[in-house]
C-alpha cells in the first residue's frame, strides 16, 4: 500500500478520511424499495439509497448532509422529484437494476443492490477501458527489468516475477525486485496492473501476461513475489477454478505473500481517500513524466476504489476465495509484520484522551471515529503491520508463516533494516526452491 506521500500530506488524508469516510463496510439489504407518492419520487432520496454503491464521494456527501441537517437554516426548498415518464426511463434503461412493485399500501420503486453493483461495476470497466485507450496508457504490462536479463531472448531456468499492492509504486516494486535478483541472480520481471481495480480483473489480467510470457519461455519456472493487494491478485490467478487451464498453473511453482490481507482489513473503509491523494500527488508532482490531465487519467485507469469492495473483512468474493484449496503445485510462503504505529501504552492514552472529547458537541463526531480507528489491531504494535492485522495474514494449508519485525510501508524501502530483513525472508525462500529442484 505504499504510495510515496510525504508525512504531510499523509496526515491531511488521514484526518479527512476519519471525517468525511463513509460506514464502508455496513451489508445493506440487497433490495431496497421506495415508496412511490403521486407516481413520482423524492430525487434525494433515490440518490441517498444509491450513494453507497455509487462511489465513497457520493456516501460522504450523504453522510455530511444527515450530519449537518439539523444545523441547516429554517428556510426550505421545493424537492426535485422523479416524475412517472423519468421513472418509467430509469425501469428501461436498467431492468435488472430496477424495478415496480405494489402492495396494498402504495407503489414501489425496488433497487437491487447487487445487480447495480455489477452494472457500475462493468461500467466503471468501461470508462477505464475507453480512457486508457484514447491516452494511449496500457494498463497491465509485465516488464523485464533489462540489468538482470544477459538478454531479452534468455531462456532461464527460473525467474522471479514481483506484484505490486494498492496505490504502490513501481519504483518500490522495481527496488525489491533488483536487490532480489542480487541474492538469487535469477532474472527478475514486474507485474504492473491497476493498483485499485476489482481483484478477478486483476487476476485475469495477470494470467493472460504470464500465458504471453510462457510462450517466449516455455521452459521457465515462476517464482512469485506478492506484497498486499499482490497476493490476493496472485492467489486468484492460481487458486480459481475458471482458470484452471491457463499457463501460469503449471509453472508458478512458488508464492510469496508479503502483508497480505488474506483475511480483509478494517483500514479499507479508509482506502478510498487515497485515491484523491494519489490523483493531488500527480498533478502536483513536477517530477512526474507528462500533463496534468495524463497524470489524472493514469490514476483513473488505475482503478476506481473498486478493490475497497473486496478487501472488507469477510467480504462475498473474499469468502470465497478463502473457501478454494490451495494449489497442490504451489509452495506458497507468508512473510507478515507486527510493527504498526500505534504502541500500547500510547493507545491507551490516545484512547482515555478522545473519549474524554466524545461528549463535545463539534468534536464528537470525530473523537469517536479516530478511538474506532486507534482500537484497530492492524494499527496495533504487536498486532497488526499498520494496514493488516497479524492474524488475518494467516491461510489454511500453508505452514510456511513467518512474523517478521516489519510494517506495511516497509516495502520498497531497501536500505533500511526492516527493509533488508524482508528481503532476506524472501531471497531465502528462494533459494530454498533452487535447491530443492
Amino acid at each position: 500500500m505504499y504510495c510515496g506521500l510525504s508525512i504531510r500530506s499523509m496526515v491531511v488524508v488521514l484526518v479527512a478520511s476519519l471525517c468525511f469516510s463513509s460506514s464502508y463496510g455496513v451489508q445493506s439489504p440487497e433490495l431496497v424499495a421506495l415508496p412511490l407518492r403521486n407516481e413520482r419520487l423524492d430525487a434525494s432520496t433515490l440518490f441517498e439509497a444509491m450513494a453507497t454503491d455509487l462511489h465513497w464521494t457520493t456516501a460522504a456527501m450523504v453522510t455530511l448532509q444527515q450530519e449537518f441537517r439539523g444545523k441547516q437554516a429554517t428556510e426550505t426548498h421545493a424537492p426535485v422529484e422523479l416524475d412517472r415518464a423519468q421513472i418509467d426511463q430509469l425501469l428501461a434503461r436498467f431492468p435488472k437494476v430496477f424495478s415496480r412493485e405494489s402492495n396494498e399500501e402504495q407503489d414501489l420503486l425496488v433497487i437491487n443492490r447487487s445487480e447495480l453493483q455489477t452494472t457500475l461495476r462493468e461500467q466503471k470497466l468501461k470508462l477505464r477501458q475507453h480512457l486508457a485507450e484514447v491516452a494511449g496508457i496500457k494498463m497491465t504490462r509485465l516488464d523485464k527489468l533489462p540489468t538482470t536479463w544477459p538478454e531479452p531472448s534468455h531462456q532461464p531456468n527460473r525467474v522471479v516475477i514481483v506484484l505490486h499492492g494498492v496505490h504502490s509504486t513501481p519504483a518500490a516494486g522495481e527496488a525489491v525486485a533488483l536487490q532480489l535478483h542480487k541474492a538469487t541472480t535469477y532474472p527478475t520481471l514486474q507485474f504492473l496492473y491497476p493498483n485499485d481495480a476489482p481483484v478477478m480483473e486483476s487476476a485475469e489480467r495477470l494470467n493472460q501476461e504470464l500465458a504471453t510470457f510462457l510462450v517466449e519461455h516455455p521452459d521457465t519456472q515462476i517464482s512469485l513475489v506478492a506484497y498486499s493487494l499482490g497476493g490476493l491478485v496472485a492467489r486468484s490467478a492460481l487458486e480459481w477454478p475458471k482458470w484452471h487451464n491457463e499457463p501460469a498453473r503449471q509453472k508458478v511453482d512458488q508464492l510469496i505473500l508479503v502483508c497480505p490481507p488474506n483475511h480483509g482489513s478494517a483500514l479499507w473503509e479508509y482506502a478510498p481517500l487515497l485515491e484523491g491523494a494519489e490523483i493531488w500527488q500527480r498533478i502536483v508532482n513536477n517530477e512526474a513524466v507528462g500533463q496534468p490531465l495524463r497524470r489524472v487519467l493514469r490514476s483513473i485507469t488505475d482503478g476506481l476504489n473498486e478493490a475497497s469492495a473486496d478487501l472488507q473483512p469477510d467480504s462475498p468474493w473474499l469468502v470465497e476465495l478463502n473457501r478454494l484449496p490451495r494449489s497442490d503445485r504451489v509452495r506458497y510462503s507468508i512473510l507478515a509484520g507486527d510493527r504498526g504505529p500505534i504502541r500500547p501504552v500510547a493507545a491507551l492514552l490516545i484512547q482515555v484522551g478522545l473519549h474524554q472529547l466524545e461528549n463535545h458537541v463539534e468534536l464528537g463526531p470525530l473523537a469517536k471515529r479516530l478511538a474506532d480507528v486507534t482500537d484497530m489491531p492492524e494499527l496495533r504494535q504487536g498486532r497488526g503491520d499498520g494496514v493488516v492485522r497479524v492474524q488475518a495474514t494467516k491461510l489454511d494449508g500453508v505452514p510456511d508463516w513467518e512474523l517478521l519485525p516489519i510494517s506495511h510501508l516497509d516495502w520498497g524501502q531497501v536500505e533500511t533494516e526492516p527493509g533488508r530483513c524482508l528481503l532476506n525472508a524472501i531471497a531465502k525462500r528462494i533459494a530454498g526452491t533452487a535447491v530443492e529442484n
